[in-house]
């Protein structure tokens, strides 16, 4: 899954608007919601921090992370 940062450019892409960098105040682009998910600017942001609290964007990770092949435990032949 590509990584999400505190950027314009980024939370665009998951629809997501930046109200205040700095109090990391967000804003849901398809229902206006408005959340900070963290207490203070000093804490680390959780995981999932761009996800609208109604659940607007959380398909928009799954969507966007990358195929991965199925990993096998057998040797290619040969080997």
């Amino acid at each position: 899954m590509p990584e999400i940062r505190l950027t314009t450019e980024s939370l665009d892409t998951v629809g997501v608007q930046i109200l205040n960098k700095f109090r990391v105040k967000l804003r849901c682009a398809q229902c206006g919601m408005t959340w900070s998910p963290v207490p203070c600017p000093e804490v680390r942001l959780p995981d999932g921090w761009w996800h609208c609290p109604r659940g607007c964007n959380r398909h928009r990770d799954a969507a966007s992370a990358p195929a991965r092949p199925a990993e096998s435990s057998q040797q290619p032949p040969g080997d």
